[in-house]
């Protein structure tokens, strides 16, 4: 297993972050920093799958893959830990290790 594939991700402040989609984009308001992110697909759905609570991070890529109906999911992994980065960076997501 991927070594990255056991992190769990969950939104920095599940209860209050929010997220508001305009078509292929989306605001994302973090209530920590009081910043508002524009924030484009598909790191939006990361977002938004995020919003309904944790997920491992090979949950989140099997999620995602079966979402777009992509048999690959190594493939959706690979192009899911940029956006996590990506989000992480913005504030609006954390990782935590979860149980082997």
């Amino acid at each position: 297993m991927h070594a990255d594939a056991a992190l769990i991700w969950q939104l920095t402040d599940l209860p209050r972050t929010r997220v508001h989609r305009f078509g292929d984009e989306g605001l994302v308001f973090n209530p920590l920093s009081w910043e508002t992110h524009l924030v484009s697909d598909p790191a939006l759905r990361v977002v938004e799958v995020l919003a309904s609570g944790p997920r491992r991070e090979a949950d989140l890529a099997s999620e995602l893959a079966a979402e777009d109906d992509e048999p690959d999911v190594a493939s959706v992994r690979n192009r899911l830990k940029p956006l996590l980065d990506e989000l992480r960076n913005l504030g609006l997501v954390s990782a935590r290790a979860g149980a082997p």
